[in-house]
């Protein structure tokens, strides 16, 4: 969709010091089973934080899908998310700065951080903002990343409607 709210929003960052090959093929999959369920989705293709930040204050969104990196240690030691600048590489950027940023959509009912070590991400998310969240404790292989994600969303789109804590 061109204007307005949206259902789901796939953030896609795929950073060239660490380059993920089948994330644009696992985002626009989600989208598609998104997309055949009736409702709307927006791939956002850059990973860039200006492109996210907008993106959730303007669209909306009920659902995002973050598939990247989430093991990227911040500039205080935590682990966050990689969203990159302009120039494609990664951020050095705070772990609060990242949490809010992603809860920043007042729809928000679930946060999905496909991304290896994204629990941190997740717990505060949870704890901050009252969101339901689902990610990843360990490391994983970016094969295993994606048929969890686009198992999920196929489950969530199948059972559609309001997201609680008890159905995630």
């Amino acid at each position: 969709p061109a204007l307005g709210l949206i259902d789901y929003l796939v953030i896609v960052c795929s950073p060239r010091v660490a380059p993920l090959r089948q994330a644009l093929v696992e985002a626009h999959t989600v989208a598609a089973l998104v997309e055949g369920a009736g409702m709307s989705a927006l791939v956002l293709h850059d990973g860039l934080l200006f492109t996210v930040n907008r993106t959730m204050m303007l669209r909306r969104p009920r659902v995002v899908v973050f598939v990247g990196h989430a093991d990227v240690k911040s500039v205080n030691g935590q682990r966050t998310l990689g969203l990159v600048d302009s120039t494609g590489q990664l951020l050095d950027m705070r772990h609060e700065t990242m949490v809010e940023v992603l809860a920043s959509s007042d729809r928000l009912e679930l946060l999905v951080l496909n991304g290896c070590c994204s629990e941190d991400v997740c717990t505060e998310v949870s704890r901050r903002f009252g969101v339901a969240t689902a990610g990843w404790r360990t490391l994983t292989a970016d094969v295993a990343a994606k048929v969890w994600s686009i198992g999920l969303v196929e489950r969530l789109v199948r059972d559609a409607g309001p997201l609680s804590r008890s159905n995630v």
